[in-house]
């Protein structure tokens, strides 16, 4: 709690399969699917499923900014407040009115509908948040405040005398180096196998791989590990020498005062829930708008 933690690697090494075990999204019951080991959360058993940001945006688009967190409080049982709240918090006061858009209507930009979808998560104030790729597709600058606003959640309860420790983990293709800076931890897979995971600060790789002066850390590993174009690096021959460190422990990747962390209440699902006929109208209200504002349900 209290970190943003990113994994990185190519393509196809199982970023997304490891956050969707993570999610508890993956039934290892089912044919073909072996799923072992455990999930624990400051030292014990998280029996709660985290929030999780799809990386496709997952709303309602002819809803409005306000109307969609309005929409989210309802289910999750939370105050108005909670969403005036949300809205000054993740930035979008300019867009409050302004729907999400769909394939027929313009809506708000890429930037903000991924600021939304983090909200929307927001709302049930959850104790472990999961991102995949909440940066795709976005330009530098609307990158970095994505992250920046991912920190600022993970941090907030320093701040906050009371506030429960929110624990971040995401997915990123290609961190520039202001992002880079915000991290606390990084996990780097290749092949479906831990090529490092540990703080990005010095001494970072130093036993690992050698960095060169004024080149970007994640770029340069990234280019490393990634077996499908020439110039890497023997993946096997790193994946072992991580695994043979014994340095790496623990203590050295949870935050300092991780011990003072009340570890009894990770045990509660830390989503709210509004009554089952309270969301039964909210879904119902909801739908209703959706056929009366959607010009291609009307016309169908």
């Amino acid at each position: 709690s209290g970190s943003l933690t990113v994994i990185m690697g190519p393509s196809g090494c199982g970023k997304t399969t490891l956050l969707d075990a993570l999610a508890k999204r993956i039934d290892g019951r089912k044919k073909g699917r072996k799923l072992t080991g455990s999930i624990t959360l400051n030292g014990g058993a998280m029996t709660f499923s985290p929030a999780y940001v799809q990386q496709e945006d997952a709303l309602t688009g002819i809803l409005t900014v306000s109307e969609t967190l309005e929409f989210a409080a309802s289910l999750a049982g939370e105050p108005s407040e909670r969403v005036e709240e949300l809205i000054r918090e993740f930035g979008l006061e300019s867009a409050r009115d302004t729907r999400v858009g769909t394939i027929f209507q313009k809506g708000i930009s890429g930037g903000q509908k991924r600021r939304l979808s983090i909200a929307f998560e927001r709302v049930s104030r959850p104790r472990v948040v999961l991102l995949d790729e909440p940066t795709s597709g976005l330009d530098s600058a609307s990158a970095l405040a994505v992250v920046h606003q991912l920190k600022k959640i993970a941090t907030a309860s320093d701040e906050c005398k009371g506030c429960d420790r929110v624990a971040i983990a995401c997915t990123l293709h290609q961190p520039s180096n202001a992002v880079w800076d915000l991290l606390d931890n990084v996990c780097f897979l290749a092949k479906g196998k831990l090529v490092y995971f540990g703080k990005t600060g010095p001494p970072l790789f130093e036993f690992l791989v050698d960095v060169p002066q004024y080149v970007n850390v994640a770029d340069h590993v990234l280019s490393l590990i990634n077996e499908d174009f020439p110039g890497h690096a023997d993946v096997d021959e790193m994946v072992a020498k991580f695994a043979s460190q014994t340095s790496f422990e623990k203590s050295s990747i949870l935050p300092s005062d991780s011990a003072v962390v009340d570890v009894s209440v990770v045990h509660e699902d830390g989503r709210k829930r509004a009554p089952v006929f309270n969301r039964l109208l909210t879904l119902c209200a909801r739908g209703a708008k959706e056929i009366l504002r959607d010009v291609g349900i009307v016309v169908v």
